[in-house]
């Protein structure tokens, strides 16, 4: 595997930055071709040099390293102390946007506006990791890549990480009406984050209100007094009117890259 470090631009972020396009939303396609988009998760070294700038800033250590497997494209990984992270949109899902029959216009749009700075973070990555956030907030056995379920899970995590999985899933299922509490499917969501959580040492460095701090956060998806700010009812997970969860999860990542722009 070949491995090479990349130098970093020292200068202010750009939050009307589109990493999808590589230029600004103002210059956002109106007829972007959404199923031959390329995930910038993996591929935009740009992205990860912005998310060490904005979110990293005053760590020396920390290095944006490319990465390419015999035969694979090149890939992107952020090193902090043997510590390795990956990039994850939190912006709203085209696949289930999709299967909430929103149009490819509406799926444009929030493209448009999430892929910004604003709509990304950073969880743990690595081999040795069973579980990883990214993949684990995913899909109908996570929480649909719903970043209001997860930041409220990563609370519930971090508020006592010696905690057991019995004392975590209790505590979550309190924000699930009663009867649909201690289901298996329920469960399961709880228990695959829970695993994820657990496996990342470098979440342990964290309490909830310093993750918050580091990522910008407080403002647009949690507020003042450290209460995650729902994008759409807690349940069902997947929100029925998924039109209305895209508008909240886009006024929130405005929100937070006015917050980032004002820090440059």
């Amino acid at each position: 595997m070949h491995i090479k470090e990349n130098e970093m631009n020292n200068g202010g972020i750009n939050t009307e930055y589109n990493y999808l396009i590589n230029d600004e939303i103002r210059n956002f396609p109106p007829d972007f071709c959404i199923d031959k988009r390329i995930d910038p998760d993996s591929v935009s070294k740009k992205l990860y040099d912005d998310i060490l700038v904005t979110f990293f800033p005053e760590n020396q250590l920390a290095v944006n390293f490319e990465q390419q497997f015999p035969n694979k494209p090149k890939f992107y990984t952020i090193k902090i102390d043997n510590i390795l992270l990956s990039s994850d949109y939190i912006g709203p899902s085209v696949y289930w946007a999709r299967k909430r029959g929103v149009s490819d216009d509406k799926i444009r749009d929030f493209l448009k506006q999430c892929r910004t700075i604003g709509g990304h973070i950073v969880w743990e990555r690595g081999r040795d990791l069973e579980y990883k956030v990214n993949t684990s907030r995913g899909g109908s056995d996570g929480v649909y890549d719903r970043f209001d379920w997860t930041l409220l899970l990563l609370k519930i995590f971090l508020s006592d990480v010696k905690q057991d999985l019995n004392s975590f899933v209790g505590k979550a299922n309190k924000y699930i009406p009663e009867k649909y509490r201690d289901t298996n499917n329920t469960n399961t969501k709880f228990k695959n984050l829970y695993f994820a959580f657990d496996c990342s040492k470098w979440l342990k460095n964290y309490t909830f209100d310093k993750f918050c701090e580091r990522f910008k956060l407080y403002g647009s998806f949690v507020d003042k007094q450290n209460n995650v700010i729902q994008t759409a009812p807690l349940f069902p997970f997947l929100p029925t009117d998924y039109e209305q969860y895209i508008d909240s999860v886009c006024k929130a990542i405005n929100k937070r890259n006015s917050h980032i722009s004002k820090l440059d």
